[in-house]
């Protein structure tokens, strides 16, 4: 797939292709279902398929009530739309400046840069200043512009409308099984492993911490994860939380993995967390000898927990 950034970017090879707009934070399955609509009705015509999305999160940029977290990072969010079979995404730095561009203006330069034989979104997808654009404007705008709207309409699942918000606090909540649902794949974070405290190895496991790129994670605690790094699979242990034991006074929980049967240095490498179980909550140890007893129990849960888990 290729990335491209911008709309100031040449789009030659990419004239005609089918386009979908979106922020597809988390990639679930109402996401899914989109970019698959997409490529089908492409494939059919045979035309190039383009994936819009934007970054930072609109949320980021236009409220300051609340810290936004991601589902997933964008470097997580290309690697699931690469992974769809789309051939190229224009990712859009949404900042004030963006915010401020009007719905007609922003569907006629993408129009300019690909003339796209048909646009694809969901059926509540908002556009342009204020989220004046809508699927009645798109539609009213695609006769000048020579292009079909396709909606896809949104998926229901338990009696419920699938959506990031919903998933995004199921995460929060710590219900994994019904985010799970909802995405279509475990909850998982994608990182880069940087240095730590140093403290695993100490105690007698060699951990990895992992950069998230803030994206939310699940509620502090133990968890059995499955790990995926340069096309191999592993099994593990991850840590959320802010280390209370050791005294470190964390200010945000962290994420850290002892990685089972494996002693390399991956430093700089990016790695896969997939959240299988919650094995127990954090707690605080009265000594580092009493929390390195429990690791060595965390282990043999998470290895019984995972050897009946795909």
């Amino acid at each position: 797939m290729k990335t491209i950034y911008g709309l100031g970017k040449t789009f030659k090879e990419f004239e005609g292709a089918v386009v979908t707009l979106g922020i597809f934070d988390g990639l679930h399955l109402g996401h899914q279902h989109i970019l698959k609509s997409m490529i089908k009705y492409a494939v059919k015509r045979k035309k190039k398929t383009v994936c819009v999305t934007f970054f930072p999160h609109p949320a980021k940029i236009l409220s300051s009530k609340h810290i936004f977290l991601n589902i997933i990072s964008l470097t997580h969010r290309l690697k699931l739309i690469e992974e769809s079979g789309v051939d190229a995404c224009l990712v859009i730095n949404f900042n004030r400046r963006f915010a401020r561009m009007g719905a007609k203006e922003f569907i006629d330069k993408l129009n300019k840069k690909i003339k796209p034989t048909a646009i694809f979104v969901g059926s509540n997808f908002t556009f342009g200043r204020g989220g004046a654009g809508n699927i009645k404007l798109l539609n009213k705008l695609a006769g000048g512009n020579n292009f079909r709207v396709e909606e896809a309409r949104s998926l229901r699942l338990g009696g419920k409308v699938i959506s990031s918000t919903l998933i995004r606090s199921l995460i929060k909540e710590g219900d994994l099984k019904s985010a799970r649902r909802y995405l279509g794949r475990d909850i998982s974070l994608l990182g880069t492993v940087v240095h730590g405290k140093r403290v695993g190895r100490k105690l007698g496991y060699h951990t990895a911490n992992i950069d998230t790129e803030h994206e939310i994670m699940p509620p502090s605690g133990i968890y059995a994860v499955r790990i995926k790094m340069k096309g191999r699979n592993f099994i593990g242990v991850a840590y959320i939380g802010t280390s209370p034991t050791m005294h470190f006074h964390f200010i945000h929980p962290r994420l850290e993995v002892y990685i089972i049967n494996f002693n390399k240095n991956i430093y700089d490498k990016q790695i896969e967390v997939e959240f299988k179980e919650k094995i127990r909550n954090e707690k605080e140890f009265a000594s580092v000898t009493e929390l390195a007893r429990q690791i060595k129990k965390d282990v043999v849960n998470a290895k019984s927990i995972l050897s009946c888990r795909p």
